[in-house]
């Protein structure tokens, strides 16, 4: 066959197959498919001729073996041998001996849960361990509605809420809470930890941002974890903080494709027991466009003249928060949790929120006795008000009256969290774990005294997992729980008993194994006292030869009524003076000036608005002195020494033991003065037009009191005042920014440090649980600050009377001691008498520290709540103003020249923290 015959077959051939082809049905469609994608796109064309070779050739290829053998063969011995070494990884860490000792002497209760409770032993015992705030979980009526209800509707509806589990009962549980709060809608879950920790992932997904106060609980934690968004932690209840990181977020998403932005945090924190503040969270969420999510697991049901929470409590607008997260579980003795906010909030949880479309519905006995208790704290405000005098008790027993710990709760909630105070921490060196265990010990010794308590507890650190790794790290607290079921009486004993099993195992258990300690005696050699110490070792030498034990020597030293501080060799280092507090006298109307005061119960500390916090009058109800017909002098107990790098002696001119009469006020040198601060009711700053506008009602004083350096106020201060022969008491408030605060005074005074009277360094830091150390390094800085701007006047910190009487060392690195006295605070001291009860205190303060007293802060309040004897009235606030003017000739500075209406009332300060104004409200409100 020559070529030319070729040329036909072939084309013969592919009209046969062209025929062929053409007769299978669909292969018109097929090659009009690949005529015009090979005119339009050639190069698709190729690419998918080349996949269709290739799949050709991929089931065209030969099968190949997977049980080929590609591994070494063991024997029988060598797998025996890898199996009896292998060890697999516990679930969870091993159990410490200090977990088993505790496991073993865990108390069990037999029966119904109350304030007294039947342990398995037999013993009865007041219950401050359990959440039964109004004493619901014995009320009988509850149990007849639960009873009738269980017998109606069973016990549980064994099903999701989306899958026939939804019942009556939950759909009016959900009206009820919706209609306690005023909000549009809500949803019930069965679970009150798996409400948060579903509603975050339901709306927060990957690649959304979460900004979380670093104190949050672990529920949320676990939320936020599931959700897998960016997480961005601020300082807990920072402002400024939480500020600074939603601009920086803002700043970094500005060029970024649009995401979900949240602010996660707690009404009351479950962690520290203290309080949000809501009104400048709300603030910020809307300047910097987030939105919020807020938990309160803790605050409902206990804050607020109705229970609705914090909202209510600081008059938040509940459509300010997205998403307001609660439990049923706590004080309202039920079960479950909700989840309230507008319509669309709570429809898209019905189908994205795990623990509620996979979990059973919440059973409905629990579902009614929610909607009753919702209904009794609405018909009955008088349970919440019985519970907050029950907390203003416990506080008068345990925070001011310790020396060991003090409370991080706020003052209205019921559960006070009780911490080691950071001096002895510090002091002592004490870990984590030796924390644990010495709260522990409490919690035993209280129990044997009658009194079940509680620590508080977190999730242990994870495996291998170093402390920067935990970063937020939850301090070891005693959680003591308060309820109305106790009267008045039974919670001071329960308080008593507190209070003095903290005494025992602190004094039991003095010092750590790293820390040597000290022995004082009498003069007939019987052991009185041993204190802890710092890397030196100090003692205490008032009658007779004092022995100090260290590990390898003994070292004896003379003197009087000093501490000495040796090195380890018994070489003397330093001395300075030490003074004790005398045990409590009966109270009486007006204390003697020869006979010390003791120190008082509570001061509970309100939160501080913003800008700048400024000073708030503290609650410091004290008993009086009785005068003695022939004083005697008394021993009186060391007050923990301090541990510090370096010995500081007083840096303040004078005398190393006290006075036998009393000091003479010459002092930073005027008469009387009035406290001043430019903020308006909205927490703004006032205007330069505003300050000028109140000034022009003030006049009659020599000094005008200012207490930080915020709001531009020392230069609009002084510019309505010029002309004038007023002088000015300046603040640093911030001991942090004591450099930029001393600049900023600098820059408005412009070098006439002539009317500057005198500057202040912090207001009541030590009152509020700063270390003295600290504030008194503070004042060394301050003053070098404002020597360098030239100022040569008196520098001092101003703290209340019984931190003063506490820390004398305060007093001595000051240029003059300066108190806040507030004689309305005690509850014994009518308005009448305030007068001689400051005298009495400024008496006892200026005879134990040799330094000139000046009162920085004292008056009476116009409105209020009654405290024992003291009525705030403008009856009673003329009067206590006489009586004060009356004991006083010189260096007193009344509170305040205004209402201060940018601050908040509260039931720790008897609503009466509004209403200290001398001339009524400010004329530029």
């Amino acid at each position: 066959m020559d070529l030319h015959d070729a040329h036909g077959w072939l084309i013969d051939l592919l009209n046969n197959i062209s025929v062929q082809f053409q007769k299978v049905p669909g292969s018109a469609i097929f090659l009009r498919y690949v005529k015009s994608s090979y005119q339009n796109d050639p190069v698709r064309s190729a690419v998918e001729l080349f996949l269709f070779l290739f799949a050709v050739r991929y089931l065209l290829a030969p099968k190949y073996s997977t049980s080929k053998k590609s591994y070494v063969k063991l024997t029988d011995e060598e797998i025996d041998e890898l199996v009896d070494e292998w060890v697999p990884e516990p679930l969870v860490a091993p159990q410490t001996s200090f977990e088993e000792a505790e496991n073993e002497k865990r108390p069990v209760i037999v029966g119904p849960t109350g304030p007294k409770s039947k342990l398995a032993n037999g013993r009865v015992v007041t219950n401050v361990a359990s959440y039964n705030f109004y004493n619901l979980a014995g009320n009988e009526t509850l149990k007849e509605k639960a009873i009738q209800t269980l017998r109606t509707y069973g016990v549980g509806p064994c099903g999701p809420p989306g899958f026939y589990g939804t019942q009556d009962v939950h759909q009016k549980t959900e009206a009820d809470i919706s209609a306690h709060l005023g909000t549009t809608a809500c949803i019930v879950y069965a679970q009150a930890f798996s409400t948060i920790s579903s509603v975050i992932p339901a709306f927060s997904k990957r690649g959304d941002i979460i900004v979380a106060d670093k104190a949050v609980n672990f529920a949320i934690r676990k939320g936020m974890q599931i959700s897998r968004s960016s997480i961005r932690w601020y300082e807990h209840n920072d402002m400024v903080d939480l500020q600074n990181v939603l601009a920086s977020v803002v700043k970094e998403q500005a060029k970024k494709p649009l995401t979900r932005r949240f602010i996660v945090t707690e009404g009351l924190f479950e962690n520290l027991g203290d309080m949000v503040d809501l009104v400048k969270v709300v603030e910020l969420r809307h300047r910097y466009k987030f939105r919020l999510i807020l938990d309160e697991t803790w605050s409902f049901g206990v804050l607020g003249r109705t229970g609705a929470g914090v909202t209510e409590h600081q008059g938040v607008n509940v459509k300010e928060v997205d998403m307001l997260v609660g439990s049923l579980a706590g004080p309202l003795c039920a079960g479950g949790g909700f989840c309230a906010g507008s319509s669309e909030i709570v429809e898209h949880q019905r189908l994205s929120a795990s623990a509620y479309t996979f979990s059973a519905a919440l059973p409905a006995m629990l579902a009614t006795t929610a909607s009753e208790v919702l209904a009794m704290l609405e018909s009955n405000s008088e349970m919440l008000t019985q519970v907050r005098e029950n907390i203003k008790t416990m506080w008068g027993q345990l925070d001011p009256r310790s020396e060991w710990v003090h409370c991080t709760s706020a003052v209205e909630n019921p559960i006070m969290i009780l911490v080691l105070k950071a001096e002895v921490v510090a002091s002592r060196k004490l870990s984590i774990s030796e924390q644990e265990q010495l709260l522990q010990e409490m919690v035993d010794e209280a129990l044997a005294n009658g009194v079940m308590m509680t620590r508080l507890k977190s999730m242990p650190r994870g495996v291998n997992v170093t402390a920067k790794e935990v970063g937020w790290e939850l301090q070891p607290g005693l959680k003591v729980c308060l309820t109305l079921g106790l009267s008045r009486k039974e919670v001071e004993r329960t308080g008593t008993v507190i209070r003095h099993a903290i005494t025992k195992v602190m004094k039991a258990r003095r010092c750590s194994s790293a820390a040597p300690y000290v022995e004082s005696y009498s003069n007939t050699l019987q052991k009185v006292d041993h204190t802890c110490i710092g890397p030196r070792h100090s003692h205490l030498k008032r009658h007779g030869p004092v022995k100090v034990h260290t590990q390898v020597e003994y070292v004896t030293v003379s003197a009087e009524d000093v501490v000495v501080y040796v090195d380890t060799q018994g070489n003397p280092v330093t001395t300075t003076t030490i003074y004790r507090n005398q045990p409590p006298p009966t109270s009486t109307p007006a204390p003697p000036p020869s006979n010390p005061l003791p120190p008082p119960p509570p001061q509970p500390q309100q939160p501080q608005p913003q800008p700048q916090p400024q000073p708030q009058p503290q609650p410091q109800p004290q008993p009086q002195p009785q005068p003695q017909p022939q004083p005697q002098p008394q021993p009186q107990p060391q007050p923990q020494p301090q541990p510090q790098p370096q010995p500081q002696p007083a840096p303040a001119p004078g005398p190393d033991k006290p006075n036998s009469a009393a000091p003479v006020l010459s002092g930073p040198g005027f008469k009387s003065g009035v406290s001043y601060s430019p903020y308006n009711a909205d927490n703004s700053c006032k205007s330069t037009q505003q300050v000028a506008t109140d000034f022009t009602k003030i006049s009659g004083y020599d000094v005008i009191r200012l207490y930080g350096t915020d709001c531009n106020q020392v230069s609009n201060v002084m510019a309505a005042t010029k002309g004038s022969n007023v002088k000015f008491f300046l603040g640093i408030f911030d001991l942090a920014q004591v450099q930029k605060e001393a600049e900023t005074i600098s820059n408005a005074v412009k070098g006439d440090w002539s009317r500057v009277n005198a500057v202040s360094v912090g207001n009541e830091m030590v009152n509020k649980g700063t270390n003295p150390g600290t504030v008194i390094g503070a004042i060394g800085q301050a003053r070098n600050a404002l020597k360098g701007h030239g100022y040569n006047g008196p520098v001092a910190s101003v703290d209340t009377m019984v931190a003063m009487t506490n820390h004398p060392e305060i007093c001595k690195a000051s240029d003059f001691c300066a108190i806040n006295c507030h004689a309305f605070f005690d509850g014994k001291i009518p308005a009448e008498k305030s007068g001689e009860f400051i005298k009495g205190w400024v008496d006892k303060i200026g005879k134990a520290t040799g330094k000139t007293v000046v009162v920085t802060e004292t008056g009476w309040p116009t409105r209020g709540d009654t405290n024992g004897a003291a009525v705030p009235s403008p009856e009673n606030h003329k009067a206590a103003m006489k009586s004060i003017q009356g004991a006083f000739s010189n260096n007193v500075i009344f509170y305040s020249a205004y209402n201060d209406m940018w601050k908040k009332n509260g039931q720790g300060t008897f609503n009466a923290e509004q209403y200290w104004g001398i001339m009524g409200n400010a004329p530029s409100a």
